[in-house]
């Protein structure tokens, strides 16, 4: 189940790879807690409230991220760049530069992270080609340097 957890988030962002996300050795316990819960619900056991609890966080994003730092969009903190830009978010980040979440998925990140019941205000499309292959040789270049 790990392999196509991960293969998601790379079809994402090219960028979504150890160490920016957690390595499978931290995703195996948090995916195998999720799988417990999940039969548990299904066989009837446990009250109401936690099967309510359960059956929400379905429609959550499984974050495997490292960076669980505060994703601020610009229109609530009455940023002067709100709208003059592509990425209209910010975030107060302390993690060191390989673990940062991409900018261009800030806004996205803190949609999931945020949106209450059903649908959040952005959905996971198809791959954007042209950026993966710009965020690919980004990369390449960043090793060989």
């Amino acid at each position: 189940m790990i392999v196509p957890l991960l293969h998601q988030w790379t079809k994402a962002n090219a960028l979504f790879k150890p160490p920016v996300i957690n390595q499978c050795r931290t995703i195996e316990p948090k995916l195998t807690k999720l799988w417990h819960k999940a039969v548990e619900t299904s066989l009837g056991k446990g009250n109401l409230a936690r099967k309510n609890e359960f059956l929400h966080t379905l429609d959550t994003l499984f974050d495997i991220l490292t960076c669980k730092c505060s994703i601020q969009l610009c229109s609530e903190s009455n940023c002067s760049h709100s709208g003059k830009r592509e990425n209209n978010s910010h975030i107060d980040c302390g993690c060191p530069r390989e673990k940062k979440i991409p900018v261009l998925e800030l806004e996205f990140i803190k949609a999931e992270r945020t949106k209450a019941e059903g649908q959040g205000s952005m959905q996971m499309g198809s791959i954007d080609y042209s950026e993966t292959k710009k965020q690919i040789a980004n990369a390449k270049k960043r090793e060989q340097i």
